[in-house]
């Protein structure tokens, strides 16, 4: 009997999996699905193989698939998807300014008035990334590049208006190198037909702090980089990694992070 009772739960929980899968509205949600694959490890805009995804600025997302000969190796060590054989990888922010986001189409727009859950899960590179940010999370829109510009320093261009709707919990550093959920749930103002992760406005995006890196050039100056980054007031925005390894490079000093399993779905559709 007791095995009985376990394998009906069992049944019971399954299916519910199954059919929140089934009522998710984000396309290709674990990055599985793509057109080709790219033939070298940091395509330019790597995300254009893969289905259904596209960036809303300049910056370049990466893309990675065990399908291909990279297989799970990246420059921040050896990474395995969340789930599936795929995932994606950001760069947040920078101190020049430089953003990353990745957009999705979803199957039909938000209902009016109706409540959504979100959920996608994070990992940070860990002792490979350099600096580590917070406030990453999801943001809903009727356009599908709702801020988009010619430039990918366009920092500035969040505004106070572009605030996600969903987000890891406030001014709290992203530094945990397993796959980690970020959920919540948002309550729709109708029509909004694309999903957009990454980071949105937030009080610690610090124009004067970018305006000072850029104009000094703090990025190939040592003295002023060292200084710059273990500054008190700069690390609310991007923190240094204390437990880094390696040398501080093009490829090492930015904030970097995977993503996968990205979920909408109606509240009342969702896994209570």
């Amino acid at each position: 009997m007791k095995y009985f009772v376990i394998l009906f739960y069992l049944f019971i929980y399954f299916s519910t999996i199954s059919q929140n899968i089934q009522n998710n509205l984000v396309l290709n949600p674990s990055f599985e699905d793509y057109t080709e694959l790219p033939q070298v490890l940091y395509a330019s805009d790597g995300i254009s193989f893969c289905k259904y995804w596209s960036i809303p600025d300049l910056g370049s997302v990466d893309y990675f698939n065990e399908d291909n000969n990279f297989k799970p190796y990246t420059l921040f060590g050896k990474n395995y998807p969340h789930s599936g054989k795929a995932y994606v990888a950001i760069i947040p922010i920078y101190w020049n300014g430089y953003m990353e986001h990745i957009t999705d189409s979803l199957k039909e727009p938000l209902q009016k008035g109706k409540k959504y859950k979100i959920d996608f899960y994070i990992k940070y590179a860990g002792d490979s990334s350099y600096l580590m940010c917070s406030n990453i999370g999801a943001y809903f829109s009727k356009n599908k590049f709702p801020f988009r510009s010619d430039i990918s320093f366009y920092n500035k261009l969040i505004t106070p208006d572009i605030r996600a709707q969903v987000q890891s919990k406030t001014n709290e550093f992203l530094s945990d190198t397993s796959w980690t959920l970020i959920s919540g749930y948002y309550i729709a103002n109708g029509g909004e037909k694309y999903l957009t992760l990454g980071m949105f406005y937030n009080e610690n995006i610090l124009t004067n702090s970018i305006d000072r890196f850029v104009n000094y050039n703090i990025d190939w100056d040592k003295k002023w980089k060292i200084r710059f980054f273990k500054n008190k007031y700069n690390q609310k925005m991007l923190k240094v990694n204390p437990n880094f390894k390696g040398t501080i490079n093009i490829n090492t000093k930015c904030p970097y992070y995977f993503i996968d399993d990205v979920s909408v779905v109606l509240a009342e559709d969702s896994i209570k």
